[in-house]
């Protein structure tokens, strides 16, 4: 028998597990989250996270035409293509800057198919074609050697094997080299030219003038001569030869080499370390399925580059076709989905700040953003920073024979900061969100988005998908996006649809406006939302464990205290759900969470009394018997043959 208390004989209510535990720290995570809290969804993590991990998530899914710098976001940057009027042939295979003119000046060269381009400006014809080969270009590289009379000339490979010799002056001479030798890769090492012939993998140097077939050294054979060179790249002073089947080769004085990793090698591919670029004492380069950092002069081989992404599931993924940094700035990567037939540009790299007590400090963290741009159909094939036109910019070369190029601004999200912009929109795509409570349902009330710059005529627009929605669609027909709403302030808020609700959100935001000069930039776009778990009731009550009970008719009715008391101390020791009867008339499946027991003062008649207070959860009910609503138009005639007892299952 229960004993009623001042709140009644059974107390029933909601369970809130986490009201008692949330932190007092002023902060979103602080919010009740029952009711309305707000996650702060933000960019500076990198990209390629597909589901949330923690409520204070920095990372982002994907974004397309996307510009992210110091944790902010805006449109990406304007590309202007080139198609110089004489077609190249091939595919663009160098792009670098010579010098041009008795007074050296400093000029943009392009190496596409059988042609090399010298650019006059940035139109389409401003690329004229300083000389055609008609054989397929493979390789070149600025050299200036340390004998007398040596100038800053380029030399240039063909698929034939020749090489070439173009001087400022615009003369274009063929260079003799050693018999049997044919230069494909070319590559510089402070006064030394190093020239590799790929088919039958032997290097050569040399110090005086290349034209001449006497000045090269001896041949050095490097690795497994049945496996060709695929390139040749040097930093900090040091020559690496790289082979098609992914393997890297350094040299002794003495001429022999050394296979710095040969648990790398793979399949071999004429792939495997061709684009292979020096950046920050390190070599950035493509081996297998893998994109790697090597160190030098230590030799220090990291894994690295966006296929280290395991929960990537965006458009942007494939294989690393490019590399290039920047200063000490950043670093650009091309890469190409074949799926998708598209080439994504990422940018490597971000600076934090970090604030201590001791001040603020910045770090270069190692992440990838992006796309900054892509293209539909065209696989880059080149990657160069060019400052021949008087300012810093990259220079997108690609298999059809034309290239891209955008200008660099190492602040391009500040107000006039001299950028150039797309127009939109450009997305931004976040990881799928769940509050951290992955299996209960979420209601969505309202978005904001916050940012330094959202001018008139700045807009972001917001789109929507719902996974496990528990109320209306959660994509169009198609599995598309849904559209939820305009943003043209900074701060403001756009209010859901009614009962927006699901186990899961996935949004978009669409940033654009009408000119390339300025981007609107923003910092957060926030989630108005509370967790609406399944219901459970908790229920509190106090058992009269005494010898003696009073019924309802005026009756007393005889217990045995102890077997209520040993019976009750039973059931909170039971791990798992027990089935009781409640006084609402019906049988429920609870488990116990709290008890607690009180001798009672000593009663006539003796023996030992208890109460015992009692707390559980409800997680269901099994059996509704007792409602007496049930009978309601029968009459005592109706019940004529029926026992009491039968009436419980009626």
């Amino acid at each position: 028998m229960l004993i009623p208390s001042p709140e009644g004989l059974l107390v029933g209510k909601k369970q809130q597990m986490l009201d008692t535990v949330v932190p007092s720290v002023q902060e979103y995570g602080s919010a009740p989250v029952y009711r309305e809290r707000t996650f702060a969804g933000r960019f500076s993590g990198g990209y390629g996270e597909r589901v949330q991990s923690s409520f204070s998530d920095p990372r982002y899914y994907w974004g397309e035409d996307v510009q992210i710098s110091g944790g902010l976001a805006g449109k990406g940057p304007l590309l202007h293509p080139i198609a110089p009027t004489t077609a190249a042939g091939g595919q663009v295979w160098r792009i670098l800057d010579g010098y041009d003119t008795a007074s050296l000046t400093l000029t943009q060269f392009v190496l596409a198919g059988t042609k090399v381009y010298k650019r006059a400006d940035d139109s389409n014809a401003g690329q004229t074609v300083d000389h055609d080969f008609g054989a397929q270009v493979q390789d070149g590289v600025v050299y200036q050697g340390g004998f007398s009379g040596a100038a800053r000339n380029l030399y240039v490979t063909l698929a034939t094997g020749a090489m070439w010799e173009r001087t400022p002056a615009g003369t274009w001479t063929v260079c003799t080299l050693p018999a049997s030798f044919l230069a494909y890769r070319l590559e510089v090492v402070g006064t030394e030219l190093w020239a590799a012939d790929t088919v039958n993998s032997v290097v050569r140097k040399v110090t005086s003038d290349p034209k001449v077939a006497a000045n090269w050294s001896g041949p050095i054979l490097i690795g497994d001569p049945s496996v060709k060179i695929s390139a040749l790249r040097q930093t900090a002073s040091v020559l690496v030869i790289f082979k098609e089947d992914g393997t890297l080769f350094t040299l002794n004085s003495d001429g022999t080499c050394n296979d710095l990793f040969p648990g790398i090698a793979s399949t071999p591919n004429s792939d495997n370390g061709l684009r292979a670029a020096a950046w920050l004492d390190a070599l950035w380069f493509r081996g297998g399925s893998g994109f790697y950092r090597l160190d030098m002069p230590g030799a220090v081989l990291t894994p690295t580059g966006p296929g280290k992404l395991l929960d990537n599931g965006s458009p942007i993924q494939g294989e690393p076709r490019t590399f290039c940094g920047w200063g000490a700035y950043r670093a650009y990567l091309g890469l190409w989905n074949p799926l998708t037939t598209t080439t994504y540009l990422l940018t490597y790299g971000n600076w934090e700040a970090h604030v201590t007590p001791q001040g603020t400090s910045y770090t270069f963290d190692d992440q990838f953003d992006g796309s900054q741009a892509h293209w539909t159909n065209r696989k880059m094939t080149a990657m160069a920073i060019s400052g021949a036109s008087g300012n810093d910019r990259l220079y997108c070369g690609f298999d059809d024979g034309g290239w891209d190029w955008l200008k660099l601004v190492q602040n391009p999200l500040a107000l006039g900061s001299g950028a150039e912009f797309q127009l939109g929109p450009c997305n931004i795509i976040f990881p799928l969100h769940h509050a951290m409570f992955q299996a209960d349902v979420k209601h969505w009330l309202g978005f904001s988005v916050f940012g330094p710059v959202m001018k008139p005529g700045d807009e972001a627009t917001l789109s929507y998908r719902i996974m496990a929605s528990a109320s209306g669609p959660g994509t169009d027909p198609s599995g598309n996006w849904l559209p939820l709403g305009e943003f043209t302030a900074n701060g403001q808020r756009i209010d859901t649809p009614p009962n927006l609700v699901g186990n899961g959100l996935q949004l978009k935001v669409a940033l654009s406006n009408t000119t390339t000069a300025d981007t609107p930039v923003i910092e957060t776009v926030a989630f108005h939302e509370r967790v609406v778990p399944a219901f459970k009731r908790d229920l509190q009550f106090t058992v009269d464990a005494r010898n003696f009970q009073s019924r309802l008719d005026g009756a007393v009715y005889h217990f045995n205290a102890d077997t209520v008391h040993n019976a009750m101390l039973s059931y909170a020791a039971q791990p798992g759900s027990l089935a009781i009867e409640l006084p609402d008339e019906t049988v429920d499946e609870i488990a116990l969470f709290g008890y607690q027991e009180r001798m009672t003062p000593p009663s006539a008649g003796g023996g030992h009394g208890w109460s015992i207070d009692v707390q559980m959860t409800q997680f269901r009910i099994l059996t509704v018997y007792g409602i007496i609503s049930r009978f309601r138009g029968s009459t005592i005639g109706d019940m004529r043959g029926y026992s009491i007892s039968a009436a419980r299952t009626m």
